[in-house]
């Protein structure tokens, strides 16, 4: 008998036994061969655990539950046709490495995962040097024995979708490897990857460039709320291509932009804070392509009742390279810089060429302290910069432009008056039109500006890391 042949044949069983503190589940039964995916019991802290491989094979249609923590060891993938749930409660770690060596959960294109929590119970992704026990999630503590300031540790979080892109139909993320199975993008905007409720990711940055949470032409079915992403060396999330849906995402304390769009994601997305640290470049980095290219879809994010706040020292977005944006009921404050739109009057389908065709939108939103902002059109809190320019009456006509729509569009430049990004009672953020009329994916009920209510806890309270530290105080 050959070598291939005996590879072939040789197929074994793992039985992993699944029980809950109150109950046993159905045992989940992992059938693998030659390539296949490694289970590795072990025990961190004196707690149980299983160490997770990926040979080739996925992690396959299993769940992870919350009597044990689970360790990823390099690339896991959930390969496409597979559909991993993870319980409320579960603690997934990482283990430490770089790039090619770091650790990552990969959802690939055709795949699912169903990670649905609470906030009582959330489902926290961290790193192997992160103490955090079950025992302490059981009790309520998530916080862990890592700092906001601890990032770099291990890869994060990808899925990748079959929604559209505009780059080519499909595409692979530069920062992870070739793997066959690192491909996302293609023509179902309606895709659906799954779902992700109650979800901490902490302390990535180990791959280059690539974000805590990286949504790869996810499509619109699939169903994004209540995320936290925080210390993360990169950005904080990225929205590469797809419409993508999310509601209720805190974005803390990334080194580089805390959500960058780009590749045509034209998703809608509702209760966004953004908190800088000290090292954020930006809030927000919309790009379609590179500048000049014809490309659909357009990179058009639309954000309603985002709390986006600065360190003071930072730029509140850049928008560039055929990108556009719209931006309702929202909140801004504490920047050196304001938002900065490309200004390319060569180019038929530039960042300039978005606005006059009604694209960039900004509406019904507050701005305050934004310390290198001007109250003329030189440099106001919606501003240009310049990537080419012939006719110097045309980049000042933008100018013209721009502060105009701010006024026309009852965006104003005041005092929020919020106390821990709540508003207070006479705060000018209690009122705001509704905006159901722009998509019923907009609650109708809310008509405050933000991502907080006055007199209600926030959404973000107990769960979230950034709460239990203190950074993001209730």
């Amino acid at each position: 008998m050959n070598r291939s042949f005996k590879i072939f044949v040789i197929v074994f069983t793992i039985v992993l036994t699944v029980c809950l503190a109150s109950s046993c589940s159905k045992d989940i039964v992992v059938t693998t061969t030659a390539n296949a995916t490694e289970y590795r019991d072990t025990t961190i802290n004196g707690e149980s655990a299983i160490v997770i491989k990926d040979l080739g094979a996925g992690i396959g249609s299993i769940t992870l539950t919350s009597n044990r923590i689970w360790v990823l060891d390099g690339m896991v993938y959930v390969n496409s046709g597979q559909a991993l749930t993870i319980q409320e409660g579960t603690i997934i770690k990482a283990l430490t490495g770089s790039n090619s060596q770091a650790s990552a959960l990969v959802v690939a294109k055709g795949a699912v995962v169903i990670a649905n929590a609470s906030a009582q119970k959330p489902i926290i992704f961290t790193s192997i040097q992160d103490d955090l026990t079950m025992a302490e999630v059981a009790n309520g503590d998530f916080v862990g024995s890592l700092t906001e300031n601890d990032n770099q540790l291990w890869g994060g979080l990808i899925i990748m979708g079959d929604a559209a892109i505009n780059t080519t139909t499909s595409d692979q993320l530069d920062a992870i490897t070739t793997d066959a199975r690192n491909t996302f993008g293609g023509t179902d905007d309606n895709d659906y990857s799954g779902v992700l409720n109650y979800v901490s990711i902490r302390h990535t940055g180990a791959i280059d460039n690539l974000a805590a949470l990286t949504l790869a032409g996810v499509g619109r079915n699939t169903a994004i709320e209540h995320i936290e992403v925080i210390a993360s060396k990169y950005n904080g999330i990225d929205f590469i291509g797809g419409n993508a849906r999310t509601k209720y995402v805190l974005s803390a304390l990334a080194n580089q932009n805390s959500i960058y769009c780009t590749d045509g994601y034209n998703g809608l997305n509702q209760f966004w804070m953004t908190l800088s640290s000290s090292q954020t470049q930006q809030a927000i980095l919309v790009e379609s392509t590179t500048t000049g290219v014809t490309v659909t879809p357009q990179t058009i994010p639309v954000i309603a009742n985002a709390t986006i706040k600065g360190n003071n020292t930072n730029t509140i977005a850049t928008v560039q390279k055929n990108g556009a944006i719209k931006l309702y009921n929202s909140v801004v404050y504490n920047f050196a810089n304001p938002i900065a739109f490309e200004f390319n009057e060569s180019l038929v389908n530039s960042t300039y060429n978005r606005y006059k065709a009604g694209d960039i939108i900004y509406k019904d939103n507050i701005f305050y302290n934004i310390i290198n902002s001007t109250t003329d059109t030189s440099n106001f809190v919606v501003t240009t910069f310049i990537s080419n320019v012939t006719n110097i009456d045309s980049l000042n006509q933008f100018k013209v432009n721009l502060y105009n729509d701010f006024t026309t569009n009852n965006n104003t430049v005041e005092d929020p008056l919020i106390t821990n990004e709540v508003p207070q009672a006479s705060s000018p953020a209690n009122t705001a039109p509704n905006l159901n009329n722009i998509s019923t994916f907009f609650d109708a009920l809310i008509t405050y500006k933000g991502a907080f209510k006055t007199g209600e806890n926030k959404w973000t309270k107990d769960w979230t890391l950034a709460s239990q530290l203190g950074v993001l105080p209730d």
